[in-house]
């Protein structure tokens, strides 16, 4: 408790509680009562944070509420248990808050579990305040939380590690991406360091990610992927050239889609893509948080890496957009030069440009990719320009299911979600779920994974 009482936000509590155990020892040694040591001090420790203030419960109220872990009837009751119990269950021996709230039937064992991780990383930060869980990984968790100096709402991640040297990395690189403000990059707010666990603090946006987009929709629009690799790849290029750091870890989940308020077409071209998790790809496991299927084959292989590496993973995206399939790990691993990856020979109709730019930004051998950002936006502009003339907003066709087993990949690869120059239907396309709208406030896909 001395310890903690140099910090301001909890100095008065640190301080009544301090004077209350040292209160409770001066009785204690005039009984010498006959209880043993260990007895006494879960005494002094169980009553000393009795001082705990109402704010605590009203934290753990806000995140069982704002995870939406109980109903009406199930609120009423925690407020029961929080009135009858008082402080004592939030200042408390591990593990007293959620076993009590197992035991009374307001909290599932595994809610009780992520209430328990919550709550521990709402004491090392006390300069936010958690609201709900987005995402939860082997290392680290992602929130939504109140930044209580600026009051605003960020995306507040935590990740573990040991490695001094890598947290000095990590803390370098995102106060770097501080500085960045670009329409199609999510914006860094602020970084530290609690002992081994490490923060980042991001603008908050209640919108999807590209990645709840496709297991809705499957395949997109051609001209709608375009746009969306478009405004990515303008993304990643700003951040180069304002930090000279790459991202390293493309993927669905990473690219945000935000929604202008009003709008109800499926696959509007005025919404915006924007990249998230900068700085993060060095600081999680790969083999559980970043998808291989989206990493070049030198960056598999351990080697030197620059700008053609993201290039790579945005072609990987958009063959993912277009075909509704991703690239197979064993050919990247080896970074074969004969397989040629062209979105062409699974949706025939694309544009001949189409084919062009993702064939070439997956090149085994980066000295055959596009050389540099410029070059890979340049050409999905003129792209970009050609498909709009031709594009119907509103897509005939949509797949509004998770992906099909493997015997229906390639009939559902060739459901074409736009409209070309290329005259009538397919003869093999076969009539899909009729499509729903992108709800514009669904964010708990979003802002990356944990």
């Amino acid at each position: 408790v001395r310890a903690h009482a140099t910090r301001a936000d909890i100095r008065p509590q640190a301080a009544e509680i301090t004077s209350r155990i040292l209160s409770k020892h001066a009785e204690m040694k005039e009984r010498q009562g006959g209880r043993s040591t260990l007895e006494r001090a879960k005494v002094v420790i169980t009553e000393s944070f009795l001082a705990a203030p109402a704010p605590r419960v009203d934290m753990i109220m806000g995140i069982i509420l704002g995870n939406g872990w109980v109903d009406p009837a199930g609120t009423e009751r925690l407020r029961e248990v929080f009135r009858t119990n008082g402080s004592a269950l939030v200042l408390r021996m591990r593990g007293g808050v959620t076993n009590l709230l197992v035991t009374r039937g307001i909290l599932k064992p595994e809610q009780a579990r992520e209430l328990d991780l919550t709550l521990a990383d709402q004491v090392r930060f006390t300069h936010f305040r958690i609201s709900r869980i987005l995402g939860a990984g082997p290392v680290g968790r992602t929130y939504v939380a109140l930044d209580i100096a600026n009051a605003v709402e960020v995306t507040f991640k935590v990740f573990r590690t040991s490695d001094v040297a890598k947290r000095e990395r990590f803390l370098e690189e995102f106060q770097s991406f501080t500085r960045v403000d670009h329409v199609n990059v999510v914006s860094g707010l602020a970084c530290g360091a609690n002992e081994e666990v490490c923060f980042s603090a991001t603008t908050y946006l209640p919108c999807r990610s590209l990645a709840s987009l496709l297991k809705d929709y499957r395949i997109l629009p051609e001209a709608y992927a375009v746009r969306v690799a478009l405004q990515a790849a303008q993304g990643l290029a700003h951040v180069q050239a304002r930090t000279g750091r790459l991202h390293l870890a493309i993927k669905p989940e990473n690219i945000l889609i935000s929604r202008g308020a009003g709008e109800f077409r499926l696959f509007p071209l005025s919404d915006t893509a924007l990249v998230t998790d900068f700085g993060m790809s060095e600081h999680a496991p790969p083999f559980r948080t970043v998808d291989l299927s989206y990493r070049a084959p030198e960056v598999l292989r351990g080697q030197p890496a620059d700008a053609r590496a993201d290039i790579f993973a945005m072609g990987a995206l958009m063959y993912r957009m277009l075909t509704g399939e991703t690239l197979h790990e064993d050919d990247l691993y080896t970074g074969s030069s004969v397989r040629s990856w062209d979105p062409g020979t699974k949706v025939s109709d694309l544009h001949p440009l189409t084919r062009e730019i993702v064939a070439t930004a997956l090149r085994a051998d980066p000295a055959k990719r596009f050389p540099d950002h410029d070059a890979f936006i340049a050409s999905l502009s003129q792209l970009g320009r050609e498909l709009a003339e031709v594009y119907m907003e509103e897509p005939q066709i949509v797949r509004a299911t998770a992906d099909p087993a493997p015997s229906e990949r390639q009939e559902t690869s060739t459901r074409i979600l736009r409209r070309h120059h290329h005259p009538g239907p397919r003869g093999d396309q076969q009539q899909g779920a009729v499509g729903r709208p992108i709800p514009h406030q669904d964010a708990r896909d979003s802002h990356g994974d944990g």
